[in-house]
């Protein structure tokens, strides 16, 4: 894929930082953007010196993605296999919970979580809402917090399991 040098395509996501492509990048170079969940931009400076490019799309299905209503009721989840043995290398699962009633919260709980380098976890405490450093949490073990608390009614977790993970038992609720 080739862009010309002063155009860009930025795709934005909830997990991570922005990936801004310009200039060439080698047919077959492949990104993994953590989400299905994203916002790909091109931007041209609007000069007529190239065709164009193209770009390809494929989905990698998460090993485990849920959607999760959050009651006043404790619930959880957990990651697969656990507790008798950690998620097979190259695990990805991506988590939405939304509270029932759209005017509370969500709290996650860190119950039982052993998620080493280089696998990690992902928590936006915004929602939908895209990528910001200041409402996005990365964590791996230990838990540098015992509970994170959404700033609205839904809270999205992202797992990517390399290697050297037990796994992990969260709970959630829903919160004033």
């Amino acid at each position: 894929m080739s862009i010309a040098a002063d155009d860009v395509l930025s795709i934005q996501n909830p997990y991570s930082e922005d990936l801004e492509l310009q200039g060439t990048v080698s047919a077959g170079t492949k990104f993994l953007i953590p989400s299905l969940a994203y916002v790909a931009t091109f931007t041209s400076d609007s000069a007529l010196t190239d065709i164009g490019f193209s770009v390809e799309f494929s989905a990698v299905q998460p090993r485990c993605s849920k959607d999760l209503i959050a009651t006043v009721d404790r619930q959880s989840f957990s990651s697969p296999r656990y507790p008798q043995n950690g998620p097979p290398p190259g695990t990805i699962c991506e988590y939405r919970i939304q509270a029932e009633d759209p005017s509370q919260r969500v709290k996650l709980i860190m119950y039982r979580f052993s998620v080493n380098e280089p696998s990690y976890f992902r928590i936006n405490l915004s929602g939908d809402k895209l990528f910001s450093e200041s409402t996005v949490v990365r964590e791996v073990s230990p838990a540098s917090a015992t509970y994170y608390v959404s700033e609205g009614d839904v809270m999205r977790l992202f797992f990517y399991g390399e290697a050297n993970t037990r796994g992990y038992k969260l709970r959630y609720k829903m919160v004033p």
